[in-house]
């Protein structure tokens, strides 16, 4: 658990989500053979940069602009000015995802 949050924070955040049933949604993703343009494009980079397509990537894949703006996002944080370096920012986002119990 992340320093900083309190043992009974992590105790209720964490019975919180065994408690109660959690549905998630399916989101139809595109598959590396079905991408076209914009999207075949990010694919070929993400594989080229990290060897696969990660899935908060995929589930944007439906609308090629959308995949183009999240990446935008993406990479304006990553690379932003700031005294964080990459690795702890990309540690942060990481451990933010864990505390929230995302799965993806």
């Amino acid at each position: 658990m992340a320093r900083g949050l309190s043992e009974g924070f992590r105790q209720t955040h964490i019975s919180c989500w065994h408690c109660y049933p959690v549905q998630m949604a399916w989101i139809k993703q595109i598959q590396d053979k079905e991408a076209q343009g914009v999207v075949k494009k990010i694919f070929a980079d993400a594989i080229r940069r990290t060897g696969r397509v990660w899935n908060i990537v995929r589930l944007t894949s439906l609308n090629g602009g959308m995949t183009r703006a999240h990446m935008g996002l993406y990479r304006s944080v990553m690379a932003a000015d700031t005294s964080l370096s990459p690795r702890v920012r990309e540690t942060l986002a990481v451990v933010v995802s864990q505390v929230n119990a995302c799965r993806y």
